[in-house]
């Protein structure tokens, strides 16, 4: 599993709650600048940006990476933020994400919630929650692939 298919389940995630999504958008910030957004989900006035952090092995998603999120959602003036990974952040980025109030989803919470292994994935339409998102370390990319395949197979049974 590469980058692409984890975005893509955390965009059907939100898209499962309502949001319209769009991904890989280049917007101009306030400054002039240039920025890549991975997903941005829109649901009446709220905007969200969500950065996605996939990792091929357990690496942590370090300051320097939540800096340059934060970075993005000011010169783009929109308020709300997820950094998602499929790894674990450091120390660093958990005490800045608290006093910057950017929402946090890595492989900790899950493995925390669901004990290590998938047991269960709610399929039932527009009932997802973003806590729901099962993201594996590279020991569980084959799981997640078949989890992802099992999902559109429900998303489309459901329609």
């Amino acid at each position: 599993m590469k980058g692409k298919l984890f975005e893509d389940l955390v965009e059907e995630i939100f898209k499962n709650q309502g949001y319209q999504t769009k991904r890989n958008l280049i917007l101009e910030g306030k400054s002039g600048a240039k920025h890549e957004i991975d997903i941005l989900a829109i649901k009446g006035k709220k905007k969200i940006a969500i950065e996605c952090k996939y990792r091929e092995n357990e690496e942590k998603v370090g300051k320097s990476e939540f800096a340059t999120f934060l970075l993005k959602l000011d010169d783009l003036e929109i308020k709300e933020g997820y950094l998602v990974t499929n790894s674990y952040f450091s120390d660093n980025v958990l005490l800045l994400a608290k006093k910057y109030k950017i929402k946090l989803i890595d492989y900790s919470y899950f493995s925390n919630k669901y004990g290590n292994k998938l047991k269960e994935i709610k399929t039932k339409k527009n009932n997802l929650n973003i806590k729901d998102i099962i993201l594996l370390t590279t020991q569980g990319q084959k799981i997640l692939k078949e989890v992802y395949r099992t999902y559109r197979l429900a998303r489309n049974i459901l329609r």
